[in-house]
Parts: C-alpha cells; structure tokens; sequence
C-alpha cells in the first residue's frame, strides 16, 4: 500500500523533480481537482490513519493548499510540507480541547473549511458547537500565552542565520501576530469565533505583515524577518501589558 499511495502522491499531488533538469526542486501548484482530492484522501487515509481531512484558508490558485488531518492516535509528526502542499496532523480529542480555547488551529479549519473526507453530521456540529462557545478572559489570556511562547521560537530560528531557519521564524511571525491579535479581539469582544481573513482587517499591523508575508514566504530577507521580530516583540510587549 505505501508504495501505491506513493504513486498517487507524487503524480498527483506535487512534483519534486524538473522535467528539464531530473534532480532540481521546484514548486508546482496543485489544483483541487476531483482526481486530487481522491489522492489527498488516500494519502490521509491509508499513510496516515485520518478520521476527517479538510481543505481550508484562502482555497485560491495563489495559495498553498492547506489541508486538515484529524486522526484518532497521535500522529508521529504535525507538519507534512511538499511544495505548496501543507498538511496539519492533529489528534481529534486535541482538536476538540484547541476549539474550546478558541485556537485559531482548529477555528480557521471550521470556520473556512470544506469536508473532503469524514462523517459530514459528525462535521455539521463542530461548525454549530464552534458558534456556541464565547470569548472569555481565560481565553484571551491562553492566546497570549501561545504568542509569547511561539516569539520564542522565532527568535531562536532567527539567531541560527539559516535560510531554512530564517523561513521557520518568519512562519513563526505569523503565528505570533495571528495569536496576540486574536487575544486582544477576544478580550473586547464577546461575539461568535472570527477567521483570519477578518481579523487581518480590523488590525492594521497584522495585515502589513501579511502583505509583507504573503509575498516572500519562502525565501524572506533575513533583515524584513529581524524587523518583523522587533515590531511583533513590541506589539506583544504593549498590548500584554493592557490585557
């Protein structure tokens, strides 16, 4: 089964070798055709154990397609990237524990997402559950948690001077943004969960930095991704302190 599901994977979902030079990495966007959703689903279903994959985010030719996994054990890894290809592996009794804290990981998939594969009830109430649960001090204070904890990390890439690493903490950024964003929308305001997208709109340094991310997410500037880090450290540090 690994080698077929293989199979399926590379001719279907992403090319990693150029047809001009064998061996050269380069990236192809996929398109979410009938035949690749199947290939997508045999992939979560036979090589990782899913109990539900979902397509979400910005579903646009200009985008990554950025893929949910549920599955009932824990997976052995959370991330798979291949191109432009990212899929997010997360265990379902987790899932459930990210939406109840408002957790951008599990709000931005049911607010935006579309079921490709699962029990599509089972999904129906995880989009009515999710409109149910309101903002609370507790939660706003867990999302800044997870931003300070997230900075941390991008700071640590960042002093690695990798290019690799400079791509990590620039992701990095963006959580912490998402995050600190989130916990201060959700401080002021007692309303049903919001997706990104609206959120970019309502705060004017996320969106910059969107703007900033969206066309260099694969190869940043060390020095954009250095200012990125002081301005993001700074928004932290003053809106923490409010909360």
């Amino acid at each position: 089964m690994a080698t077929s599901v293989r199979k399926i994977r590379n001719s279907n979902i992403y090319r990693l070798t150029s047809p001009s030079n064998d061996g050269e990495f380069f990236y192809v966007k996929p398109r979410m055709t009938d035949n690749l959703i199947k290939a997508v689903c045999t992939i979560a279903k036979y090589a990782l154990g899913s109990f539900a994959v979902v397509w979400f985010g910005n579903r646009t030719d200009t985008n990554d397609l950025d893929i949910l996994v549920l599955t009932e054990e824990v997976p052995l890894t959370s991330v798979l990237q291949h191109g432009l290809l990212d899929i997010s592996l997360i265990e379902l009794n987790q899932f459930y524990n990210l939406a109840q804290t408002l957790d951008p990981i599990a709000t931005e998939p049911i607010l935006t997402g579309i079921l490709l594969d699962g029990d599509i009830e089972w999904w129906n109430k995880q989009q009515t559950d999710l409109k149910e649960i309101k903002p609370t001090p507790l939660i706003s204070q867990y999302l800044f948690a997870k931003a300070h904890g997230v900075l941390k990390y991008a700071f640590d890439f960042s002093e690695m001077n990798t290019p690799e690493s400079y791509r990590a903490a620039w992701a990095n950024i963006s959580y912490v943004l998402s995050y600190a964003c989130f916990a201060i929308h959700y401080g002021s305001n007692k309303e049903s969960p919001i997706t990104l997208k609206v959120l970019r709109h309502n705060y004017t340094l996320l969106n910059a930095f969107w703007k900033d991310y969206s066309g260099t997410k694969r190869s940043p500037r060390s020095e954009l991704v250095l200012s990125w880090l002081q301005q993001t450290q700074s928004f932290l540090r003053q809106h923490s302190t409010c909360s």
